[in-house]
């Protein structure tokens, strides 16, 4: 929930705080972990995101304009399993045509998996992830701060059923001094959702994007709860309307209406990219029913958004516990204006190393694959589409995600797509291969042949 008192970031602060005493026992009796003082666990402790980007626990992932819809460039490094092998994007039949030797793709190198601990993903009935494994990552408690304050521990799916999507992700509000303005997501959060909720889907990937996305979503229409209340306000600071609404809605958490909205409209987003073959909806309704109340209402405003938007908005200018008055239609369009800046989104880093959190992308290293190199080698395809493609490889190498709004995702979910002026490249990650490899560069017509061959 965003909150204009300190209370969501100081209880998540002083968590992050117990995580890394917990991980470093004999230095947090010194209240020191490495050469950074931690203070000892307190109800003062307020959030300070010098000290976790100090400690590599907080990072700016990227900057959110249009909404989590926008996102189509990678967010985490691909498990190695869900990877194809190289020789899997090469027919025989080219690679003799091509004299592309086997020789080409036994390199020796050393591979770094990223996830080098992570069991299989077997469904909802695996062993592995029954509630009563305690070795199932979901069941190992973590530390947590109750709404009261009490420093206690939990486990996901109970944190989940007390806190809802606050949770997993919150949203810190402009114009509040004591704590610095934008989205933040535990970096654990993706993990722990997948593994309880989403088990019925093929691929942990594809699960883990999900949370991540439906989380950006709902904390992005807080974002648009405050950007539209600001602009309306004639308060001074503007932010001013807005913060005495959202200290109600703390205080009113049964009356007020914007949680149930926000969940509802990230769903809402999120169902208009929902994979056709599988029910992700009733997996998605699943975890949404299993968070309490006002989240769970979501369904109240589902397919109603107009309603969603009005009530809110309402509730902004006279919040009380029901509306009077029919939803003015004009009110509720406001919501659909895209803001004119982005929201600034941080991924905060304090998951167990037995959670198999995943990782963000870094692009430490892109390649071309031996393939496309000999095609470029051969002057197959013209110079200035290799430029533009080194281009791009040296503006995102060792950036994250926020500078990928030249690579847009495939049907396949694990491969990008890069235009380049009637010609197309495509980008992924190759099972064994350290980094990201360009698998393809040709015409738009050599693309759809290859997109179509290979099912990408």
């Amino acid at each position: 929930m965003a909150q204009d008192e300190p209370d969501v970031n100081h209880r998540r602060m002083r968590e992050i705080l117990q995580f890394l005493r917990e991980q470093h026992p004999e230095q947090s009796l010194a209240n020191h972990i490495g050469n950074v003082q931690i203070p000892p666990d307190n109800n003062q402790i307020h959030w300070d995101s010098s000290l976790l980007e100090h400690l590599d626990l907080l990072t700016h992932a990227l900057d959110l304009k249009g909404g989590p819809s926008d996102i189509g460039p990678p967010t985490f490094e691909i498990p190695n399993n869900e990877r194809r092998s190289l020789v899997e994007y090469y027919d025989a039949e080219i690679w003799a045509e091509d004299e592309f030797f086997e020789d080409d793709i036994n390199v020796e190198f050393d591979f770094n998996d990223p996830y080098p601990n992570l069991p299989p993903w077997n469904g909802p009935n695996s062993s592995d992830y029954r509630e009563d494994n305690i070795e199932n990552p979901t069941q190992i408690p973590t530390p947590y701060v109750t709404q009261d304050g009490e420093m206690t521990s939990g486990i996901p799916r109970q944190m989940n059923e007390l806190e809802g999507m606050e949770a997993w992700a919150w949203y810190s509000p402009m114009g509040v001094s004591h704590n610095p303005w934008g989205i933040y997501v535990q970096r654990k959060a993706p993990a722990a959702i997948a593994e309880i909720f989403f088990r019925d889907m093929d691929s942990r990937y594809e699960a883990w994007c999900l949370a991540s996305r439906l989380l950006l979503h709902h904390e992005y229409f807080h974002f648009l709860s405050q950007y539209h209340c600001d602009s309306s306000s004639f308060s001074q600071p503007k932010e001013m309307k807005y913060n005495r609404y959202n200290a109600w809605c703390h205080q009113n958490q049964m009356d007020a209406r914007e949680e149930a909205v926000a969940n509802a409209y990230a769903f809402e987003k999120e169902e208009l990219h929902m994979s056709k073959n599988k029910d992700e909806r009733k997996l998605v309704d699943g975890w949404f029913s299993k968070q309490p109340r006002p989240y769970r209402d979501y369904v109240d405003f589902y397919r109603k958004m107009d309603l969603g938007y009005f009530s809110v908005a309402y509730q902004q200018e006279s919040p009380i516990g029901s509306m009077s008055i029919s939803p003015n239609l004009m009110v509720a369009r406001r919501y659909k204006q895209k803001p004119l800046f982005p929201v600034p989104v941080y991924f905060v880093d304090d998951a167990k190393p037995e959670f198999n959190a995943p990782k963000m992308v870094t692009f430490s290293s892109i390649t071309y694959s031996p393939k496309v190199a000999r095609t470029r080698s051969k002057g197959k395809i013209p110079s200035w589409v290799f430029e533009k493609t080194d281009e791009l490889i040296q503006l995102i190498q060792g950036k994250s995600i926020d500078k990928l709004n030249k690579l847009h995702r495939m049907n396949s979910k694990t491969h990008w797509k890069q235009n380049i002026s009637g010609y197309r490249a495509i980008w992924t990650q190759v099972k064994n291969y350290n980094g990201w490899m360009i698998i393809f560069v040709g015409t738009h017509k050599e693309y759809d042949t290859y997109q179509a061959r290979h099912k990408l």
